[in-house]
């Protein structure tokens, strides 16, 4: 059971009227509950707001988290200063799996994010928001003693 299908049924709705409180389609709901669909990040961003879930929360099984892989896949162009790189490294996960939580489909994708420097702060901001967590926060907890951010205005 996923953290987003615990708080659906202890809040008594069905996953209709998730969807439409959420303004996302049941078919989301479904694929979210099951484990087994690849959510963008707007639709985890209404679901979390609907929710008050934190999307890195919606995007996982409650029980058994997202197994911890011994060593996380290093590309030699990833630039380790990066703060989108740091998080990826902290969170062993792929750069498929990067380019799926910054709302994109392929994993050349998040290898870009990783080598860019300094960071997208729109990549910065959507982890952040994945993480459920503000921007600075975030910075504090992945970034680089300058934050490896550009500027954000």
């Amino acid at each position: 059971m996923t953290k987003l299908e615990r708080w659906r049924i202890e809040a008594g709705l069905s996953q209709r009227e998730l969807a439409a409180r959420a303004g996302v389609g049941v078919s989301t709901i479904g694929c979210l509950e099951r484990g087994d669909c690849k959510t963008r990040t707007p639709s985890l961003l209404k679901l979390s707001n609907a929710t008050g879930l934190p999307i890195m929360s919606l995007a996982k099984k409650a029980e058994g988290l997202n197994p911890i892989r011994k060593h996380p896949y290093r590309s030699k162009t990833e630039n380790p200063e990066s703060p989108i790189t740091c998080y990826k490294n902290a969170q062993s996960i792929t750069f498929e799996e990067l380019a799926r939580w910054l709302g994109n489909t392929t994993r050349e994708s998040g290898r870009q994010a990783c080598a860019a420097m300094p960071a997208k702060a729109v990549h910065i901001k959507a982890l952040a928001a994945f993480e459920g967590i503000g921007v600075e926060a975030y910075l504090r907890q992945y970034g680089t003693e300058n934050g490896g951010l550009e500027n954000a205005s």
